[in-house]
């Protein structure tokens, strides 16, 4: 632990809380949880997290809409993200706001098939696929509507 820094200035935190965003997002839990693991007390952890929300700096509903981008371009359902952003205890409406307008592209989730499958379509190669898209998050009806709308292959 570094002596030069004072862990009970809620300057300080402020300025390292600065540094962590630069590196990467974060929801507010996770940022101040962050300052907690470098030393700061909760006062000071709590002085940088809040300014830095007045600032815009760290915000739950610009994050969690943030993450559900990230992992829709990844192939991720909305079950997937929402547990995903429980996990870092972002705030339930700022969930709900970001999945709002996360609706599952049938495009999407048959693209995906389509390359896991590769045009192999027995029982054995079907049931993986299905457990890999429910792994993805993806609904078990969601799943199926894909699977009964695949071309049959030759």
């Amino acid at each position: 632990m570094r002596t030069d820094i004072d862990f009970s200035s809620g300057e300080e935190a402020y300025k390292r809380a600065i540094r962590i965003l630069s590196r990467s997002s974060r929801g507010e839990h996770e940022l101040y949880a962050k300052l907690l693991d470098y030393g700061f007390t909760e006062e000071a952890s709590a002085h940088a997290l809040g300014k830095c929300v007045e600032r815009g700096y760290a915000d739950d509903f610009s994050y969690a809409e943030s993450v559900a981008r990230r992992m829709s371009r990844s192939g991720k359902g909305v079950y997937r993200v929402r547990e995903y952003l429980k996990a870092k205890q972002v705030k339930d409406e700022a969930i709900e706001h970001a999945l709002r307008e996360y609706e599952t592209d049938e495009g999407k989730l048959q693209r995906i098939l389509d390359n896991y499958l590769k045009g192999r379509r027995s029982r054995e190669d079907l049931k993986k696929a299905k457990a890999m898209l429910y792994r993805r998050g993806y609904r078990p009806e969601e799943i199926d509507k894909a699977i009964a709308e695949l071309p049959e292959t030759e």
